[in-house]
């Protein structure tokens, strides 16, 4: 096979596998944030600014999309917790077992102790963090008017008192289309 076909299969089968990435994965009501820019600071400091805004959209790869939020639903999907909570149970008895068998026979514990705590510290990282999709990912940014509000507010408050603009105004402009905002 030609390269230049490997090439067309190839990004494909990526187009495919991130096609509906943002959208499909939102829930009833939910919007996705799907860009934000800062515009009309001529005088004060856009990085500071910048640093102010908490909420941040998706990274976006030209022609795939959202490659991060792709691999986050996808991992998110496959994750079991029943699966990893069964396991974290079996794993603690097996250990409290040995435990008790160890204390009867007048032997020190503390070792399996500390592989006990380094077990459960282990699952509930696991449980915390996700598989090994979502580590790599990054989770759909969802739009949130309350929070978009709140930093409308800060945006301001450090533009009137620390860079003395007195009469700055703060104002958000967003653009709807087919559950994405800009």
């Amino acid at each position: 096979m030609k390269l230049s076909t490997q090439l067309i299969f190839f990004t494909l089968l990526v187009t495919l596998f991130v096609s509906c990435a943002g959208v499909k994965h939102l829930d009833d009501g939910e919007k996705w944030l799907y860009k934000q820019e800062i515009t009309g600071i001529e005088k004060a400091n856009e990085a500071e600014i910048a640093k102010l805004i908490t909420l941040k959209p998706n990274v976006r790869i030209p022609i795939l999309g959202p490659v991060g939020a792709a691999l986050y639903e996808k991992g998110e999907s496959k994750l079991d917790t029943a699966k990893i909570n069964r396991n974290r149970r079996s794993a603690i008895s097996d250990i409290d077992q040995r435990i008790a068998k160890r204390d009867s026979s007048g032997k020190s514990i503390v070792k399996l102790q500390a592989k006990k705590r380094r077990i459960v510290e282990r699952y509930d990282s696991k449980l915390k963090k996700g598989n090994f999709r979502m580590k790599m990912g990054s989770p759909l940014s969802i739009y949130d008017s309350v929070a978009i509000e709140s930093i409308r507010n800060r945006i301001n408050s450090y533009l009137t008192n620390i860079e003395g603009f007195r009469s700055a105004q703060t104002t958000v402009l967003k653009e709807e289309k087919n559950r994405k905002i800009s």
